[in-house]
């Protein structure tokens, strides 16, 4: 399955579903297509220069919606996979028109691209670990997470499309 790296608190923000557009200096590759599941999985390191008062904010965000202890940077699960999304598009950041909200939590700089993503499964609960790469990545997910996203296929709870290989 393909996967994307992302910097902590952006791949949580993403596995709670708060955030839809994964903003990047790169466009998706041909090769993944909408429809198609990606993984996302957390950086192990710690993002440089992510100012201390939008880190609170959003960290704070997280601790009420996901319930969890994550009262810091440091404190996000890191190194690992943390959701099942639906890649659906991407475009130029200057054809997108996103919510106050999702421009707070992205780089919407002209020349950029928005990665649009639909959560299938937030793996927040139980988070799987994974050594990462820098951009796509092939990973081969767990046989009970595969057979689910299979289930899901075939009753076509999750889509059309086959996992992007």
């Amino acid at each position: 399955m393909k996967t994307w790296t992302i910097w902590q608190p952006h791949a949580s923000l993403i596995a709670i579903g708060a955030k839809h557009d994964e903003t990047s200096s790169r466009p998706a590759p041909k090769t993944l297509r909408p429809g198609d599941l990606l993984a996302i999985h957390a950086a192990k390191r710690v993002p440089p220069k992510l100012p201390q008062e939008l880190t609170e904010r959003i960290c704070a965000t997280l601790f009420i919606i996901a319930t969890a202890d994550w009262k810091t940077l440091c404190s996000l699960p890191r190194g690992q996979v943390l959701a099942i999304v639906r890649f659906t598009g991407c475009d130029h950041t200057e054809d997108c028109q996103p919510s106050e909200n999702q421009r707070l939590m992205g780089d919407w700089r002209p020349g950029r691209w928005a990665w649009h993503l639909e959560v299938v499964k937030s793996l927040l609960g139980n988070p799987i670990p994974a050594k990462g790469q820098q951009g796509l990545w092939e990973w081969e997910p767990p046989e009970w997470l595969a057979a689910e996203l299979a289930a899901g296929y075939a009753s076509g709870a999750i889509g059309e499309r086959t996992v992007a290989k």
